[in-house]
């Protein structure tokens, strides 16, 4: 039966008396240190590759048979050794129990290598010392955790070093590195054991004066009782009982060694593949659900209201509806892509739109479990519902390309990812496969073209409702036929204020405006009086209830000697086209209210207004009368609407304009309905046969105006409105004073 004793025999050459002292043994590292050291052994296990290392995934099988194994088949010789060879050694299987100098002196070399001294067995093999390592050492996990032996496969025997508990218990680890070390587990005893070993090779026998010679020693000497000078080889006589009694009585503790320091290691990679799951806020379902959550939501049929949070053309959106988790724990980047109508359904009642899909907005960074951190800017041109998609990576690029079932532990089914991509990924440790859709880039560094939105899982796309907060805009455009260069236009126009399907078309419409917007300043007097204005109001309210009391601030001053206008820039700055491109949302898509400085761009003059032209027209001239009308939405996915935008797309859904000359006998009133395949009217000639009296008023049903006037209403296909009424004064004055009228007010 074997036995386990592990000394370390620190071999001391005693000095006898007149015996020169021998020099100190080698330094030599602990023996427990030599007994894990790396070159004598590894950890390994069915799956290591190369040995020491499996680089494998988060969910796989278990990892089985962790074990030691020996780098050298004869390495261990170095350190083991059997109690018997040591005995019959250091007895020299003498009857005498002589052990001659020669001897000691090879025993002395051999010890100078500290040995642990296995009992049982005269030879010692590889079977041996691992049985020892099964009793004596641990794997130890790198949260210092003893990994228990276990009998796997059953029937082994339980101090077979051949099998290990498998790790991990639990199939499912985040990704990591996990680090095994083998250390000792016993206090072994460290023994100190100094014979007094002959200095020569003769003239030496036992030393009588310490204790007697066993019988049969040496004969006697008269004058040293031990000493016999014939005995020219010389021997040290030592007995093997006392031998053993020696290591027990000089020795003491080594405490065991930490798997901390240990030079072994056992390294798994466990590498992510499963992908950041997107859900609906607060709404995480398991098993999740097959499509993207509705983002907003149509108007109420009854009221025309959508609920919170819709989004809104050619805004901020902020994806607070949307949150995204990650088994690993860290930060989750996401991108939000859209698929733009880009014309009308095609034939048939269930026909979708077509759509180019495209990111929009920006790439967002967010802990797991919370909102998406991103703010998208919406398209301008579409209105009602559209497709969208969601990409989402997380640290260690592992990509959803838009898959809203992702569950994981399901490496089998691809986390329940579809399309053609989708394969078995495989648990086995050597053989599992990564997650198939990956950023190249670090996280932080992948930009939108290093993302292919062609890859979305189209199974799983949402859809978003984008509603219209924009009003149409309307041009009022007013040339003389005589002087062709005279040209007037209310608002004044910009280039930037109308975004059109027609720029060639736009750049000729407003070619001959005297000034634009952009290229105003502050010596820039308006031509017009603003007599009345309304803000908000009609059957669909959209401005803040801050900024729809904002009248007051167009209107002009009372007269001298009176206060002036709080801001006299006011109407210089703000009354304009709306500026489609200007988001009427912050980017968390919350409604900017009390923005003074935005708020021509945002909101144009508001819903209706009444100008008075402060420089009349020319009596008996012929004039040319043109409106110009276009919405942002061009495009229309609103199947409850029962609507269509017919090409080119204008966005106007209905409208008309009134021409209106009340002052001639007999009066001249012309009207005309807008027509939705055009953006500008055809054009009118009109002559203003007689001159007017006084200024101009406000026209109401009671009290009609006595002005000539230009009226334009138009309703895109949400129903917003948009109205400008210009009253004007006729004067007889020559065409030659009004033409340098004109010049000295244009601005090179």
């Amino acid at each position: 039966m074997f036995g386990v004793l592990l000394t370390l025999l620190l071999l001391v050459w005693g000095a006898h008396p007149g015996w020169a002292a021998p020099p100190p043994p080698p330094v030599v590292n602990s023996l427990a240190a030599q007994a894990i050291a790396a070159d004598l052994i590894l950890l390994t296990s069915d799956y290591a590759s190369p040995p020491g290392v499996v680089d494998t995934y988060e969910d796989v099988d278990p990892i089985t048979n962790i074990h030691i194994e020996f780098r050298d088949p004869l390495g261990w010789r170095n350190i083991f050794l059997p109690w018997n060879a040591f005995k019959d050694m250091y007895m020299d299987g003498n009857p005498g129990k002589h052990v001659s100098v020669a001897r000691a002196n090879e025993m002395k070399a051999l010890f100078d290598v500290p040995k642990i001294i296995l009992g049982g067995n005269d030879i010692l093999d590889a079977h041996d010392v691992k049985r020892w390592y099964t009793k004596n050492a641990n794997i130890v996990s790198q949260t210092g955790s003893i990994l228990n032996l276990i009998l796997f496969p059953p029937g082994k025997p339980a101090n077979s070093a051949e099998y290990w508990l498998p790790y991990p218990a639990d199939p499912t680890v985040p990704p990591q590195d996990v680090i095994f070390k083998v250390g000792l587990k016993f206090s072994a005893k460290q023994v100190l054991y100094q014979p007094l070993l002959p200095a020569s090779t003769y003239h030496t026998t036992c030393d009588c004066r310490k204790r007697p010679c066993p019988s049969g020693c040496c004969p006697p000497d008269a004058v040293s009782h031990c000493f016999n000078a014939a005995d020219v080889d010389g021997h040290g006589c030592y007995d093997g009982r006392d031998i053993d009694s020696s290591f027990k009585n000089q020795a003491f503790d080594i405490n065991p060694i930490s798997p901390v320091t240990s030079e072994v290691s056992y390294v798994i990679h466990y590498k992510d593949r499963t992908p950041p799951r997107i859900f609906e806020m607060g709404n995480e379902t398991n098993p999740p659900a097959l499509t993207f959550p509705f983002l907003g939501g149509p108007p109420d049929p009854s009221t025309g209201v959508c609920p919170p949070r819709t989004s809104t053309t050619g805004d901020f959106y902020a994806l607070a509806d949307l949150a995204a988790k990650d088994n690993s724990g860290k930060k989750i980047y996401s991108c939000f892509g859209i698929g733009r109508m880009t014309g009308p359904p095609g034939p048939g009642p269930w026909s979708p739109p077509p759509e180019d899909w495209k990111f929009i907005g920006s790439i967002g960074v967010t802990l797991p479990g919370q909102s998406l951190a991103s703010h998208v800017f919406l398209p301008n041109d579409c209105l009602g519902e559209m497709k969208y998609t969601v990409f989402a990576w997380d640290e260690n690029r592992v990509l959803n390309p838009g898959e809203p079932a992702i569950e994981e532990d399901r490496p089998g089914d691809c986390y329940r990812l579809r399309g053609p991509a989708a394969e078995d990924l495989l648990t086995n440790p050597s053989l599992a496969k990564p997650f198939p859709f990956m950023v190249a880039k670090d996280p932080d560094q992948v930009r939108f073209e290093d993302l292919d939105i062609s890859k979305r899982i189209e199974e799983g796309e949402g859809t978003i409702w984008v509603d219209d907060n924009d009003r149409p805009n309307v041009i009022i455009r007013v040339q003389s036929m005589r002087d062709p260069d005279d040209v007037l236009f209310f608002p004044p126009v910009g280039v930037a204020s109308v975004q059109t399907l027609n720029d060639t078309e736009y750049s000729q419409f407003i070619e001959k405006a005297p000034i634009r917007v952009e290229d105003m300043t502050s010596a820039y007097t308006p031509d017009y009086d603003v007599l009345a204005i309304d803000l908000e109001g009609g059957s669909r309210p959209l401005l803040s209830d801050i900024e729809k009391t904002w009248a007051w601030k167009f209107l002009p001053g009372p007269p001298p000697p009176s206060v002036p206008p709080k801001d006299p820039e006011f109407l210089r700055k703000h009354f304009r086209l709306e500026n489609f491109a200007r988001s009427d949302t912050d980017l968390s898509g919350n409604l900017i209210v009390n923005e003074e400085s935005s708020f021509g761009e945002r909101n144009g003059w508001g819903r209706k207004a009444v100008l008075a032209q402060k420089i009349p027209l020319v009596e008996d001239v012929e004039y040319e009368i043109t409106i110009w009308a276009e919405d942002n939405v061009h495009f229309l996915n609103w199947p409850l609407s029962g609507k269509a935008i017919d090409p080119p797309y204008s966005g106007i859904e209905r409208g008309e304009f009134i021409i209106d000359v009340p002052n001639q006998v007999p009066p001249l009133q012309i009207k005309r309905s807008w027509r939705k395949d055009q953006y500008k009217s055809d054009p009118i000639r009109v002559v203003f046969r007689e001159p007017t009296a006084g200024d101009p008023t406000v026209p109401s049903a009671a009290i009609p105006s006595t002005h000539p006037s230009i009226s334009a209403t138009v309703f895109d296909y949400r129903g917003n409105e948009r109205s400008l009424t210009v009253l004007f004064k006729v004067t007889d004055e020559k065409t030659r004073i009004r033409v340098l009228e004109q010049k000295h007010r244009k601005i090179d």
